[in-house]
């Protein structure tokens, strides 16, 4: 299928899911670029879509550098702490915040230059332990701290459940975080800020949307296959 095809076939799923929540705001679509080429990410620019996703920093400053300023650059990777002060102004929204060091650094980052960043922090709703992020029991901690900084706000919530083949397996891991999410809200500085959640993924993002997901993150579905030549890197430690 082409990508037009493909966005077709997604925006209508996010439709249909959309029908069947209680949620009727927008379901914001991001497409996951990881390993793309810049002509497909262009191909989809002129589809009209504006969301991109990217894991990699040194990917992110290549791409961004080369494509239009009216992409809405989302961080959904790991987050290297030394790479911090590259990452925070160059993208729209952090999804993948997930300790208090990274809060701190941000923070510091945004009043030294003056900047402004809308962070989600990612909780660990499976606990994985193959997989980072706050515990459920720590997230209040987690607010209350935040609640403190001045330049950075938290704007919701990110989970990656479980990879599995069928997606229903997800939705009580998709429940608990619009649980959680509400808790937040009742006691963080800026509750009506706090209205994202970033959850769902090309195999179970319908599921997602159904139980409150505001962010859909969609990567093979959307985009097709990555770039082999690709798949093994990783940036230094």
């Amino acid at each position: 299928m082409s990508l037009e095809q493909n966005l077709k076939s997604v925006l209508s799923v996010i439709d249909h899911s959309k029908s069947r929540s209680a949620f009727d705001g927008e379901i914001k679509l991001i497409a996951v670029s990881k390993f793309q080429s810049i002509n497909k990410i262009k191909e989809l620019y002129a589809l009209g879509h504006r969301r991109f996703g990217e894991n990699y920093l040194q990917e992110l400053e290549e791409k961004s550098e080369k494509l239009p300023d009216d992409i809405e650059w989302h961080f959904i990777g790991a987050i290297q702490s030394k790479k911090i002060k590259k990452i925070v102004g160059r993208v729209d929204y952090i999804h993948s915040v997930e300790s208090i060091k990274h809060l701190e650094k941000i923070e510091s980052v945004c009043i030294e230059q003056n900047l402004t960043q809308n962070v989600l922090l990612q909780v660990n709703i499976a606990q994985e332990e193959s997989k980072s992020g706050f515990s459920v029991g720590k997230i209040g901690e987690v607010i209350r701290f935040a609640n403190e900084l001045k330049a950075t706000t938290v704007v919701g919530l990110m989970a990656m459940p479980p990879l599995v083949g069928n997606a229903e397996a997800n939705r009580e891991y998709f429940k608990l975080m619009s649980a959680l999410l509400t808790q937040c809200r009742t006691f963080y500085r800026s509750p009506e800020r706090m209205i994202e959640l970033s959850m769902g993924t090309s195999s179970d993002f319908s599921v997602a949307i159904e139980e409150g997901a505001t962010f859909v993150r969609v990567g093979s579905e959307l985009m097709g296959p990555r770039d082999s030549s690709n798949e093994g890197q990783q940036e230094d430690n």
